[in-house]
């Protein structure tokens, strides 16, 4: 239950930074939570712990996923497309990879919304 309610005030916290457009510092929490994998190494088992969580958490995974590529492409466009710097968009396209990584291994547990996976794919298209 502590775990639940933790995870739960993170993502209120993710969100909350999220609609106010202050999209670095959502992706800090969502790396604070430890609901999102931080590299391609841990995906699958990120995607298997899912399993572990409340379904009030689980249930939320879908529009963190989304709300974590906009924000990935926002920073991107904020960022990279005025002054392109190798280092920042190098990151932001590793961390969109992640992003899109784990989605396809939490479908293959739970099946998330038929149009995430490819509006997923496309935001990680225009991070280039």
């Amino acid at each position: 239950a502590v775990l639940t309610f933790l995870h739960l005030l993170y993502l209120a916290d993710f969100f909350d930074l999220y609609h106010a457009n202050r999209f670095q510092d959502a992706l800090e929490v969502a790396s604070k939570s430890e609901l999102v994998p931080a590299d391609e190494a841990s995906v699958e088992a990120a995607a298997r712990k899912l399993r572990t969580y409340d379904d009030a958490v689980r249930e939320c995974i879908p529009d963190l996923l989304s709300a974590l590529m906009t924000c990935i492409y926002n920073i991107y466009q904020n960022s990279v497309l005025p002054s392109p710097k190798p280092q920042i968009l190098q990151r932001l396209q590793h961390m969109a990879s992640v992003v899109l990584r784990y989605a396809s291994e939490v479908n293959q547990i739970y099946h998330l919304p038929l149009d995430l996976l490819p509006a997923l794919l496309k935001a990680q298209a225009h991070i280039t």
